[in-house]
């Protein structure tokens, strides 16, 4: 039941997945299994988040947390923790977000897992950029890449060099950015993160236009309009 939950989930059929989650969930308590209980409590919360209702996707965490500790689950712990941070950070409480990216960051590292370390140093990335600190979270992106590739996690790279563009395209260095964009846009591409390919065409556009280049720009805000409107997302900005 639980792993119907996560392909109706990924195929973004949310309300689909909530039922066939909270299914499973009793099945857990029924058996006893608290570690399967926190597992799938996280998933409720991961559907809930995706569908906007931070307050409810919070207290699930929390659920999550509990009985993973219960269950002496250090990675669950850490994993649950860091979506924690990002529901805080997507709320605006950046403190709190850290000091949860932080918990979780000492788990990963504790049950040796590279691609959460490296996703959780992403988030405390974001997190200082989002603060203007902008040579600290370039140092954290460093990191997390690092990890990712260790961790052969093609979409998380991509997403991490995104990233360290955005953080040079701040700072001015805009042929510098572009180059970190090209290779994410390369690495959206090899993972078939259609959203990502058309976030980083639309920061590609931006540069380009920044650079006077503008008919440039345009034709790159054209094709990232177009692969966001097939995903049917309107992340672009502007």
């Amino acid at each position: 039941m639980h792993e119907i939950g996560n392909v109706l989930a990924r195929q973004g059929e949310l309300e689909a997945a909530l039922r066939w989650y909270e299914q499973a969930l009793q099945r857990k308590e029924a058996a006893g299994d608290v570690r399967g209980q926190g597992v799938t409590m996280h998933e409720i919360g991961n559907v809930l988040a995706r569908q906007g209702e931070l307050e409810a996707a919070l207290r699930w965490y929390e659920q999550a947390l509990q009985r993973a500790e219960a269950a002496g689950d250090v990675r669950g712990q850490g994993v649950t923790m860091h979506e924690i941070g990002n529901v805080l950070a997507e709320r605006g409480e950046l403190e709190a977000a850290l000091r949860w990216y932080e918990q979780a960051l000492q788990r990963a590292e504790a049950a040796g897992d590279v691609r959460e370390q490296g996703v959780t140093m992403h988030g405390i990335g974001n997190v200082l950029a989002e603060r203007g600190e902008l040579e600290a979270a370039l140092r954290w992106y460093e990191q997390a890449l690092q990890r990712a590739e260790a961790a052969g996690d093609v979409r998380e790279q991509g997403v991490t060099m995104h990233g360290i563009g955005n953080v040079l395209a701040r700072q001015g260095e805009l042929e510098a950015a572009l180059r970190w964009y090209e290779q994410a846009l390369q690495l959206h591409e090899a993972a078939g993160d259609v959203r990502g390919q058309g976030v980083t065409m639309h920061e590609i556009g931006n540069v380009l236009a920044r650079q006077g280049e503008l008919e440039a720009a345009l034709r790159w805000y054209e094709q990232a309009l177009q692969l966001l409107k097939r995903r049917g997302t309107c992340a672009a900005k502007g």
